[in-house]
């Protein structure tokens, strides 16, 4: 069975997207390229898109780790997808953490500063924070298999072949 694309979800209506470090530890020939500061590991940054109930949609191929989600948007192309899809057709709604903020109006809101969080931003945050945990279910899915979540040891070249792999067999195995 062929994998869904982001455009395919995207025309469906309600996408997911988060980002999420795949560990391929120290590398001298990368040097600082793909140290993701945040989870203080060697990695690259893959996107994954997921349909509301959880299944996944599409996985990007993966980014050096040390960019951010937005720029790594940017980077495999989703962004420009996501701003073609919403031109043609303001229907479709993309759901993403706050490191998306750019690419969606669906992200939670930031407290004001100096300022007490107002109680409705506070029901919207925890509305996007419900709506949005498919996404993190699916990459749950993903991070099921040992070698995207303890560290890929190969060719970095052929990552993107294994996780296109992975994606293959995790959507046969959900409608198989």
């Amino acid at each position: 069975m062929d994998r869904t694309r982001l455009a395919d979800a995207l025309a469906s209506g309600v996408v997911l997207i988060d980002g999420t470090p795949v560990p391929t530890g120290n590398r001298t020939v990368t040097g600082k390229e793909n140290f993701n500061g945040k989870h203080r590991k060697q990695a690259l940054n893959v996107q994954v898109a997921a349909w509301p109930d959880g299944t996944l949609a599409d996985v990007s191929d993966p980014v050096p780790g040390r960019r951010h989600d937005s720029v790594a948007l940017d980077l495999v192309g989703w962004g420009y997808q996501i701003r073609a899809a919403t031109d043609q057709n303001p229907q479709p709604a993309v759901f993403g953490d706050s490191a998306y903020a750019r690419h969606t109006d669906w992200t939670p809101l930031k407290k004001p500063k100096d300022a007490p969080r107002p109680p409705q931003d506070v029901a919207f945050n925890r509305a996007v924070a419900s709506f949005r945990a498919p996404v993190e279910r699916a990459i749950g899915l993903l991070k099921q298999w040992k070698i995207l979540t303890t560290g890929y040891r190969g060719r970095l070249a052929e990552l993107p072949m294994v996780i296109h792999a992975i994606v293959n067999l995790e959507c046969y195995r959900l409608t198989g």
